[in-house]
């Protein structure tokens, strides 16, 4: 073990494996007692950890050093950054650390909507409603876009999605504005996506009590194609110069944003979305943006890219990118047994 923790269950695992368990393969259980696990939050344990350094310290045992764990965010500190972004002056710097989190792992997602991440950011949204419909300028709504950005990326269980539609209208109200008047294509996008996972899990009655103006400005964004105002984005640039791969990667969720596009806006966003993915791997791909796009589940996704039926310029890309950094990938879960077992046939 790396990094010691137990499990509110009272089993200790490596860190590192416990989250894959809870949070990517999505196992609620330890995998021991075969609990339910309620508490997410993973306890470091220090004697075991303080073994550990007894024999780093004694080199005749055979063991190496282990490696000093990185501190894991906590609910702590989470509520402590929703509280400071209900603060005017300490917002916009609160907001812009929770994007962060949110965007790091799973783990963070779930421990950011048990202490109630929603709730804040809801009100958030709804408070700036009203500057939002007089025109702001973008500058003063930028709370609003990183609240709404932290609010989609989070993937509410259906459970917290159906308490947004509870209430009383006013977050509605306030998505079906920012889906009409949010300062950027990017959060325009987010609001008619977060809407679409909160009308999947809606009831029949609260679908009937939508305001019909609500739909027709639904008619009116597709019409508007934002899909294709995203591809003027300042990203594509990755495609042809250095400096724009350096700025998309300076970003915090630069990665995992283009790595969205992929199957859930259009085809040719999708296409575009690989196509940038394809020249950071070829010129950009150093240890740690390899380690990223393997943590925000981009190799995940180039690697349905291969198996699915979609553009052949799409595939040929992602099967390039699969090939130049295989070796780094092979022994992640992610890449699934048939993919290196036939491998070869990916050339």
């Amino acid at each position: 073990m790396k990094d010691p923790v137990t499990l509110s269950t009272g089993i200790t695992y490596d860190r590192d494996s416990i989250e894959k368990w809870l949070f990517s393969q999505k196992k609620g259980v330890c995998p021991v007692t075969k609990q339910v696990v309620l508490d997410i939050e993973l306890t470091p344990n220090h004697t075991l950890r303080r073994f550990q350094s007894w024999c780093a310290l004694n080199p005749s045992s055979g063991v190496q050093k282990f490696p000093t764990p990185q501190l894991p965010i906590t609910k702590t500190e989470i509520i402590k950054l929703l509280e400071d972004s209900k603060s005017p002056h300490l917002q916009i710097y609160s907001l812009k650390r929770l994007k962060t989190i949110v965007l790091e792992n799973e783990k963070n997602k779930r421990l950011m909507e048990s202490v109630g991440a929603a709730d804040y950011l809801t009100s958030i949204l709804n408070n700036m409603n009203n500057s939002i419909k007089s025109s702001s300028p973008a500058g003063e709504t930028t709370g609003a876009d990183d609240a709404l950005s932290i609010l989609y990326h989070l993937k509410l269980s259906p459970t917290g999605l159906k308490s947004l539609f509870e209430k009383e209208g006013a977050f509605v109200e306030t998505m079906t504005n920012l889906m009409q008047r949010a300062a950027g294509h990017k959060s325009r996008a987010y609001a008619v996506m977060l809407m679409k996972s909160m009308l999947e899990v809606a009831e029949p009655m609260q679908l009937t009590s939508l305001n019909p103006n609500f739909f027709l400005l639904l008619v009116q964004i597709l019409r508007d194609q934002i899909s294709k105002k995203a591809k003027s984005d300042k990203s594509g640039g990755v495609c042809e110069c250095a400096e724009g791969r350096a700025e998309l990667l300076k970003h915090g969720g630069g990665l995992a944003v283009v790595s969205k596009k992929i199957f859930r806006v259009s085809s040719v966003a999708s296409e575009k979305a690989v196509r940038i993915l394809h020249s950071v791997a070829k010129f950009s791909g150093n240890k740690r943006v390899l380690q990223e796009m393997l943590e925000l589940g981009v190799v995940g996704k180039l690697c349905l890219v291969v198996q699915v039926d979609c553009g052949k310029k799409m595939k040929e890309n992602a099967r390039e990118i699969l090939k130049m950094h295989f070796r780094v990938w092979k022994d992640s879960s992610c890449i699934p047994y048939n993919l290196i077992s036939s491998y070869p046939s990916l050339g």
